[in-house]
């Protein structure tokens, strides 16, 4: 089971129609239960921001992502590092996956 929340805020727009290249700001969190590979039942759980480009592009719908998840509550399976901070982690996506 999981879940997901995001809150989005336009920065920038390069026209002012419906289907306009449009630059957005976001802040996400996201958490979930699920079984590890020594089937134990834990939580995962990160947050973080991200900028997307939203619109269309001649013909074809745009939407490219970049997601920097600054929490998470496993490190090891976040970037093999103990440290109790963390590393940034950077995340690229050209679609949505719905």
């Amino acid at each position: 089971m999981a879940v997901n929340v995001e809150t989005g805020q336009r920065l920038a727009t390069l026209a002012h129609t419906p289907k306009a290249l449009t630059l957005w700001a976001s802040a996400f969190g996201d958490a979930g239960v699920g079984r590890l590979l020594t089937n134990q039942t834990r939580l995962l759980a990160d947050a973080g921001v991200g900028l997307s480009l939203r619109g269309w592009f001649y013909d074809r719908e745009v939407r490219l992502r970049l997601d920097a998840p600054l929490i998470t509550t496993n490190f090891y399976l976040a970037d093999r590092d103990p440290s109790p901070r963390g590393k940034l982690r950077w995340q690229f996506s050209l679609t949505d996956i719905w």
